[in-house]
């Protein structure tokens, strides 16, 4: 049985968690430099920003059978009727109120509902090509921005800026607008979906130990840190200000990030600034809706 990507991460992350904890022990057993209370709370924060919204969670059969007919219109131009078959099928999916199934984690789901990203950009961007099915697109990149994590997210977010630069309707965009909580859910949802895959392979690989478990232990510390300082922006321009911020402090070795590294270690910590830049990215797609 192949392992999603995901999975594949996760196994990774345990492999070389181990491998580097050897190398670099020292600095795995320093202790996390907040009280279990604070970082449980600050945890708590960040579990609470990535709740996914109860319309994402509807069901995802129809989206499903739309992306599998997309799929086999192969080579079709758009506009076939195979396509067309495809678009209806999604616009059949939003008319009935379909989300992206009850999974919080997207990429956990089993492979009979896999809904690729890659896929869903593609159908995002073959609806987006439609008169008749703007909207279904739309709500598309909504659910993902509502119920993915980094990557679908991205996804979610990306529809939303084609559909920008595409010059679509003012009122849809309104409608469908990307939100500085859409960009905080996604970052928080990242964070969560992978610490739970990296706890799944290590109870399926029987591997419990102790610095695994402090590994698992630093990474929520340092999320619920992250989340704090970030604060709770209500706008996008405040948020995007504060991750710019955010990632030049990553960038530059600031006295702060650094003193970061001396307990979490220069790779774990290095492995986060992606998710941080493309959360600047998502948040700048929120400013230039609110531009529009």
């Amino acid at each position: 049985m192949l392992m999603s990507p995901r999975w594949v991460i996760a196994v990774a992350i345990v492999a070389i968690g181990l491998g580097y904890l050897v190398l670099q022990a020292n600095n795995w057993l320093n202790p996390v430099p907040d009280t279990p209370e604070v970082v449980q709370r600050r945890w708590a924060a960040v579990v609470a920003h990535g709740e996914a919204t109860a319309r994402s969670g509807g069901p995802a059969d129809l989206l499903v059978q739309a992306n599998n007919l997309r799929k086999q219109a192969g080579a079709n131009g758009q506009g076939s009727e195979a396509h067309q078959q495809a678009l209806d099928r999604l616009a059949e999916w939003w008319h009935h109120s379909g989300g992206l199934g009850e999974d919080q984690c997207l990429d956990a789901q089993p492979a009979e509902r896999q809904l690729p990203a890659l896929d869903l950009l593609e159908f995002g961007r073959l609806a987006l090509g439609s008169s008749e099915h703007i909207e279904p697109a739309l709500a598309l990149g909504q659910m993902l921005r509502e119920r993915g994590s980094i990557v679908y997210g991205a996804v979610g977010f990306r529809i939303a800026e084609e559909a920008l630069e595409q010059g679509v309707d003012n009122m849809l965009l309104q409608q469908y607008r990307p939100t500085t909580q859409q960009v905080l859910g996604v970052a928080a949802r990242d964070s969560l979906c992978l610490l739970g895959l990296v706890d799944s392979a290590t109870e399926q690989g029987q591997q419990q130990h102790a610095l695994i478990s402090r590994e698992l232990e630093l990474t929520r510390w340092y999320y619920g840190y992250r989340f704090e300082r970030l604060g709770n922006p209500s706008q996008p321009r405040e948020l995007l200000a504060r991750l710019e911020h955010l990632v030049e402090q990553l960038h530059a070795s600031d006295p702060e990030v650094m003193a970061q590294e001396e307990i979490m270690g220069r790779s774990l910590l290095f492995a986060h600034v992606g998710l941080w830049e493309r959360a600047r990215d998502m948040a700048a797609i929120a400013v230039a809706y609110e531009s529009r």
